[in-house]
């Protein structure tokens, strides 16, 4: 095959989206060093939460299509070689939201912080794989209301962040719509979205989050509790579909407002090594925070962010690369040295 026809068409809005998608998960995750009720950090965070994981995996279930089956399950089985190895990592170095003392049990059953999303990713990649291509065309409308019904239904299950179920099944909705999504299509219904209407609805969700909310609301946008955690599930259950419209319109209104800029693009297209790295480097602004509250503040964070996103994204063009997985790229090089 020839070098020309190896090289993968990009679009260049699309991976511009997932460059702001991404530094918006670095900001939101270190804006938890510092998030007291009723301050404007709260409410940043609180508005980043509300749509960033369901836009990226709406975009994820975008990019999940079977072209070479052998490919696909090689890339599942890379994603699984990603997830068992810095999982190892998160329990050995003391990052927060680690769910106890390194075991056999907490290894197998809880992912550490940021790993649920792989965690996820790879629980469904393995339902498109094992429902193919042909099922899925020809069941879409169904797939598409189950999938919804399974996201609504699924906070009644008893399990939280045991294997990653409760946002497996929490969002599997976003991913069956990304997947069921045209890339020409998305853009070009985004379009007719006026800018004016899209700033609305930013800034209206900030104001009513400062001044009607003011406090976390991570059990509901995180995705991972159940409605147990409500002394009513009910009203967990209407706290998550509102919770799901506003998720839908904050995403469009961020598709409509993201540029396409060859700097975010080249941000995006590093995303999974930045997501798997950038939790260290967040841990470090944790601990910087206790010692001096002014790089608390809601600037000197976004100023963080950009810096840790940009030299993250710089860094995965190098040989540094290959931590994501080692072992594959290790074998692969001996089985290239013994052919030669």
């Amino acid at each position: 095959m020839s070098k020309q026809n190896k090289t993968v068409t990009r679009d260049e809005y699309i991976d511009s989206l997932k460059g702001v998608l991404i530094f918006l998960v670095v900001y939101g995750h270190i804006l938890l060093g510092n998030f007291p009720a009723g301050s404007i950090n709260c409410t940043l965070k609180n508005f980043i939460f509300m749509f960033h994981m369901p836009l990226f995996i709406y975009l994820s279930g975008m990019f999940s299509h079977i072209k070479d089956r052998m490919k696909y399950k090689k890339s599942i089985v890379r994603l699984l070689e990603t997830y068992l190895f810095f999982q190892f990592i998160h329990y050995i170095i003391p990052l927060p939201h680690n769910y106890g003392t390194i075991s056999v049990i907490n290894y197998i059953v809880f992912p550490t912080w940021t790993m649920w999303y792989l965690v996820s990713l790879i629980s469904w990649r393995i339902m498109i794989y094992v429902l193919g291509t042909e099922v899925l065309e020809k069941k879409k409308k169904l797939i598409i209301l189950l999938s919804l019904m399974i996201s609504l239904v699924s906070g009644f299950v008893p399990v939280s962040l045991h294997f990653s179920l409760q946002r497996t099944m929490g969002f599997i909705f976003f991913f069956v719509l990304g997947y069921y999504t045209k890339i020409a299509e998305i853009k070009d219904y985004v379009k007719r979205l006026p800018y004016t209407i899209a700033i609305a609805i930013c800034l209206m969700a900030l104001i009513g989050l400062y001044f009607l909310v003011g406090k976390d609301l991570g059990y509901i946008t995180a995705g991972s509790s159940n409605y147990y955690v409500e002394s009513n599930p009910l009203i967990a259950l209407i706290m998550r579909v509102i919770s799901f419209i506003c998720a839908i319109l904050l995403s469009l209104s961020i598709m409509r407002l993201t540029p396409s800029n060859k700097v975010l693009a080249d941000i995006g297209k590093q995303t999974l090594f930045i997501y798997i790295i950038h939790s260290f480097v967040a841990t470090a602004i944790f601990l910087a925070i206790r010692h001096n509250s002014m790089i608390g503040s809601p600037i000197s964070l976004f100023i963080l962010s950009a810096c840790t996103t940009y030299i993250l994204a710089m860094i995965a063009k190098t040989k540094l690369h290959f931590i994501l997985n080692p072992l594959s790229i290790v074998v692969h090089s001996i089985i290239n040295k013994k052919e030669k």
